[in-house]
């Protein structure tokens, strides 16, 4: 290998975190990596199928051949380390180097010697990867809800991206192959999340839209920390949304009432006294209250007086005065 690696032990600090603020998918990588590691062996095996899937490579080094999962994030390597460790008697070997034309930034190396028991661990021995990946799936690690969510961590924390909930509901894993993109596609369908593949020429993502749907894919994987700040900022925008529709639901009523009452005061400016003599008492009543409360609403109206009027009564002595002035309805 070309590449120039620190080897770090097994105590030593795996830091690495990016200079300044942190985006959105790193605090959500950043929680999944802290997760408890899976106790049940399928599970382990899953969420190791999962980096392997996204992150791992095969590379032969002086003909030993070793599978690499290289990542830029810090916690993600050490879970991978940690996963091999709790799964197989294997010492895996944790490496990090500068990538200088990356702007300084770290990365690292989880490099696992491929041997009998790591090629079982990834259930390599029952055939080609090129094969139907979902199938073998099931046949290494089966349908267990542990196991899905360890592959689908695994799957986020290797090549997952999501926006922050306050730039939109947006969140994809690449996956490097239109199979894989199915496996995942596949696993997240058994979860009852709904997802898109989309295949161009360099890459296969998988994506999921929508606040529910990204919901479910938190919950799914255990970032309930995240889960809070989504759910948080859709109640907000929920509510935001909800008070400017009765702001203009209101506005446009108020609008309408004083388009109303311009008009209706303009029918009784017209009338000629002889009109006036013609209209009823309780005519010329409305006709007072509204002079002197030019804002106020029909169904206002309609309450000031003794007895009351209902809406459409008050709406029914305006047109009266309306057809007095020659005025079309």
């Amino acid at each position: 290998m070309t590449r120039s690696y620190n080897v770090l032990n097994e105590t030593s600090g795996v830091t690495g975190k990016e200079v300044g603020r942190m985006t959105f998918s790193q605090k959500v990588k950043d929680e999944l990596a802290r997760a408890p590691l899976p106790e049940r062996q399928e599970a382990v095996q899953a969420e190791l199928l999962g980096f392997w899937h996204v992150l791992g490579t095969f590379f032969v080094r002086e003909n030993q051949p070793y599978l690499h999962f290289e990542t830029g994030h810090s916690g993600t390597a050490r879970r991978i380390f940690n996963l091999w460790r709790q799964l197989t008697s294997i010492r895996p070997e944790l490496m990090m180097r500068r990538e200088h034309r990356l702007k300084q930034q770290l990365r690292f190396l989880t490099r696992v010697r491929f041997q009998e028991e790591s090629e079982r661990a990834l259930g390599l021995e029952k055939g080609s990867l090129k094969s139907d990946l979902v199938a073998k799936f099931r046949e290494t690690v089966g349908d267990s809800r542990r196991a899905h969510q360890g592959f689908l961590r695994a799957a986020f924390l290797g090549r997952g991206s999501i926006t922050h909930p306050r730039s939109g509901y947006h969140l994809e894993i690449r996956c490097g192959g239109k199979a894989v993109a199915e496996l995942i596609q596949e696993v997240l369908r058994q979860a009852n999340i709904s997802s898109r593949v989309l295949v161009d020429q360099w890459d296969a993502h998988v994506y999921l839209k929508g606040a529910e749907t990204i919901a479910d894919f938190l919950k799914r994987v255990g970032a309930l920390e995240a889960l809070f700040v989504l759910e948080d900022i859709r109640i907000i925008r929920e509510v935001r949304n909800r008070v400017n529709r009765l702001v203009n639901s209101e506005t446009a009523n108020m609008s309408k009432t004083l388009r109303a009452a311009v008009q209706q005061l303009e029918d009784v400016r017209r009338l000629s006294p002889e009109g006036m003599a013609k209209l009823s008492p309780r005519t010329r009543e409305i006709i007072a209250l509204r002079l002197d409360q030019p804002e106020a609403s029909l169904r206002e109206l309609g309450l000031m007086l003794e007895p009351p009027l209902t809406k459409s009564s008050v709406e029914y002595h305006f047109r009266k005065i309306r057809d007095l002035v020659g005025r079309d309805m």
